[in-house]
Order: C-alpha cells, then structure tokens, then sequence
C-alpha cells in the first residue's frame, strides 16, 4: 500500500481578488504563480499548494 504524500486542490471561486486575500492575509499563503486568465497558485509552507480559479461567465 502506497502512502498519499501530496496534495494540491483546486477551487473555482466567485471572486478571485477576495479569496486570494484570504488566503494570503489569513492563512499565510503566498502567490507562486499567476496564470492566464485568472488563474493564481498560492503555496504554504505547512499547508501545502493551491490553485484559485475563476471561470468567466
């Protein structure tokens, strides 16, 4: 049996500019990429990796 050492979820939200403040003003993440069309990763140190997505309308 392998054991899960990784992980990196991926959420679409409704606003892009609230969520990443959240995540970086409350829960310490920093920006480590910013892709096209709004598109952010945002990583900590203890937490882990994530991706921040917003699909346009």
């Amino acid at each position: 049996m392998s054991n899960l050492t990784y992980i990196s979820p991926s959420f679409i939200v409704a606003s892009l500019k609230t969520s990443v403040s959240f995540y970086i003003e409350k829960l310490g993440f920093e920006i480590r990429y910013i892709g096209q069309m709004e598109t952010f990763f945002l990583r900590n140190v203890s937490a882990g990796t994530l991706r921040l997505a917003s699909i346009p309308n």
